[in-house]
């Protein structure tokens, strides 16, 4: 099968820091990951590589066989910290559409990606709607469809569940599985073990290495080496209680 993202023996370091070693593994089409590890770990770091935002100390990195920032149209990405002024009267549609910078959509083409995407987020209904007078969770699911709009292939997530209840988690999540339904490939970054078990294909490992397990293969022992302690993964869906 062919690979819709390739690190070949990557390393990255800040001044003075090393953060990444000699990285290789590859994402073929369609899958949903999740990045996984410690806080200062190097999954933010792996990541801004991937989307061309940094470059490799050494190594090679190839999306869609090409440099990240040749191919970055068809890359959707929701970062961790999103910055949107509260006094700004910006509507729902308004926020969808400024993800179609770029393009060379027509006015009538934005409009209707937009609605599409908006569609799929389940926000059709709130376009006009300002973005401040949304739910913690809306306002994550219109952010989604602004990465959306351009008809991207890939979407990367950075700690999208952040400071979202478990209910709105589990929503968001769902939603995810839609998207990636729809032949998207997905990676979501998150610094602890609460990725869905049901849809996540492999776990990308980082912890300034990177280890690339199946789903099925992350036993008590893998994590507890990743997270030098003991944890154990927390597998939405399978219950409601944590485990």
């Amino acid at each position: 099968m062919p690979s819709i993202i390739e690190l070949r023996q990557v390393s990255f370091s800040y001044p003075g820091k090393p953060v990444l070693q000699e990285v290789n593994f590859h994402v073929h089409p369609g899958e949903f990951l999740a990045v996984v590890g410690p806080n200062g770990g190097g999954k933010t770091t792996l990541l801004k590589l991937m989307l061309g935002l940094l470059k490799p100390s050494q190594g090679q990195v190839l999306v869609l066989k090409q440099a990240p920032l040749k191919v970055r149209n068809n890359i959707g990405y929701l970062p961790q910290q999103i910055h949107l002024d509260p006094s700004f009267p910006i509507t729902v549609l308004d926020l969808v559409l400024m993800g179609c910078l770029g393009t060379k959509f027509s006015r009538a083409e934005k409009m209707q990606a937009a609605r599409q995407s908006l569609k799929w987020v389940g926000l059709v209904e709130l376009e006009e709607r300002k973005v401040f007078d949304l739910s913690g969770g809306q306002i994550k699911r219109a952010l989604i469809a602004r990465a959306l709009v351009a008809r991207p292939q890939i979407l990367f997530l950075d700690e999208p569940a952040a400071n979202l209840d478990p209910r709105a988690e589990r929503g968001f999540f769902d939603l995810l599985a839609g998207i990636n339904q729809r032949g998207i490939t997905i990676l979501v970054v998150s610094h602890d073990l609460s990725f869905v078990s049901p849809y996540v294909q492999r776990v990308v490992c980082v912890n300034n290495s990177v280890v690339v397990h199946p789903v099925g293969d992350m036993a008590p022992e893998v994590i507890s080496h990743l997270y030098g302690q003991p944890m154990r993964p927390i597998l939405h869906h399978l219950t409601d209680k944590c485990c």
